[in-house]
């Protein structure tokens, strides 16, 4: 049975199962520590995004956070769909950094990178296709809101080649009215 955030629940446990361990739902923390933990002596973790991307984050941060928390105790505003990393719902990232930091994790927690303008307006815009913004949505969202969403949109200008930039950015408002973080990426991006 599949329920909070479309995780798998456990009737019988009154447990989620997030693929590294359970989640008590009435509490809001892990059964289990979550099993990373950085050598002592270390003052800086390096994490290894892939793509050539190196993040160094202070490991006092990590070494001191509760161990047990779902999303660092912010379940309305973040997620954890391994049990071993918190993200915040719609994290929006450029997207090569989105897709190595989600690089052997996506399929398994059913996560997408949606770049927020499509990839084939780079050029319109001047961007480079890998540093234009991306969302980490669900697959369904992605496919059903985002991806369909353009294809009517491309449909109606007799395909993307004929759209100009005030056509798409218009458009993208529209398409992500509803998404008050979109918007305010796209504003931040535009300059609006």
């Amino acid at each position: 049975m599949y329920l909070y955030r479309g995780e798998q629940y456990d009737p019988d446990l009154g447990l989620y199962y997030l693929r590294a361990r359970y989640l008590n739902p009435l509490t809001g923390r892990f059964l289990t520590k979550d099993p990373y933990s950085p050598p002592a002596s270390s003052r800086f973790l390096t994490l290894d995004m892939g793509a050539g991307i190196i993040v160094r984050v202070p490991a006092g941060l990590y070494r001191f956070s509760n161990k047990y928390l779902y999303a660092t105790a912010n379940p309305v505003n973040r997620i954890d769909p391994m049990g071993l990393e918190t993200l915040f719902e719609y994290t929006i990232m450029r997207y090569k950094n989105l897709i190595a930091m989600a690089a052997g994790v996506s399929s398994q927690v059913g996560m997408q990178a949606h770049h927020i303008i499509p990839e084939r307006f780079a050029d319109l815009f001047g961007f480079v296709a890998g540093e234009m913004e991306a969302i980490w949505v669900d697959a369904a969202e992605h496919q059903e809101f985002f991806t369909n969403a353009w294809v009517d949109v491309y449909k109606a200008y007799g395909g993307a080649a004929q759209m100009t930039e005030a056509e798409v950015l218009g458009e993208a408002y529209e398409i992500y009215g509803d998404y008050p973080m979109i918007i305010k990426s796209l504003n931040k991006v535009f300059g609006f």
